[in-house]
């Protein structure tokens, strides 16, 4: 996703000569660029970091890690540990996450894992034939999480992570170009001015900020697929 400028006609003429023919379609300030093959993908990112543009990625389908929720495990169990044993069945493991309820923060006994895919590792799919862990019965599910806005830690805009970010950074406290993690203002700012819809009295973070992506009823509405409202109730009952 590039970052609209009004120069763009020339990024693109960049592209379309150093990466070949692509697709590119305008929308909400940034143009979003199709490639043919993971090859192109490759070479419009190398193009797109080295001349300095402004973009973040949007990660193939094919490339994009598989998301489980382990269930049966206890509350407590390492993160760690469990990593270590799905690799010892072949996966490729990126991150284990103990999930938490969404409005009280209560830890739950679930875990997400991102299983990755590699040429030379066990399949990601066949995770879910798993029904043993360190020992213990599991279950495994497909993950379905509570739909929400995702903001950007680097650039503070929306609908892409910091990890896959190349935009400039912009502090959420000052505005400079510096991540807000940086920032010498430590301390809470009283009236603060949002980067991204300028007005004082809250930053970008905030929710009820007139340029923060509002959900739609459906995807408020949307329940995860682990059900974990049902499960703290039953958990009290002996």
């Amino acid at each position: 996703m590039l970052k609209y400028v009004k120069n763009y006609v020339d990024i693109l003429d960049v592209i379309r000569t150093t990466c070949g023919p692509t697709e590119n379609k305008f929308g909400n300030g940034y143009i979003k660029i199709f490639t043919i093959s993971i090859e192109q993908y490759q070479k419009v990112q190398s193009t797109l970091k080295v001349q300095g543009f402004d973009y973040y990625l949007v990660r193939p389908i094919d490339k994009r890690p598989l998301k489980v929720v382990i269930k049966d495990l206890p509350l407590d169990h390492d993160t760690d540990v469990i990593k270590n044993c799905l690799k010892k069945h072949g996966f490729v493991i990126g991150k284990v996450t103990r999930l938490t309820q969404f409005r009280t923060r209560q830890t739950l006994p679930f875990f997400l894992v991102e299983v990755g895919k590699s040429e030379i590792s066990t399949k990601p799919e066949e995770i879910f034939k798993l029904k043993n862990l360190n020992h213990l019965s599991i279950t495994v599910d497909p993950y379905r999480g509570r739909k929400k806005t995702i903001q950007c830690f680097k650039c503070n805009r929306f609908n892409h992570t910091a990890e896959l970010c190349s935009m400039t950074p912009r502090c959420l406290k000052c505005g400079q170009s510096h991540t807000t993690i940086e920032c010498e203002i430590k301390q809470r700012i009283e009236k603060p001015i949002c980067i991204n819809c300028n007005q004082v009295g809250h930053v970008a973070a905030y929710r009820g900020c007139a340029e923060f992506p509002k959900l739609t009823t459906a995807h408020k509405n949307r329940n995860n697929n682990f059900d974990s409202n049902k499960y703290l109730v039953n958990s009290n009952i002996s």
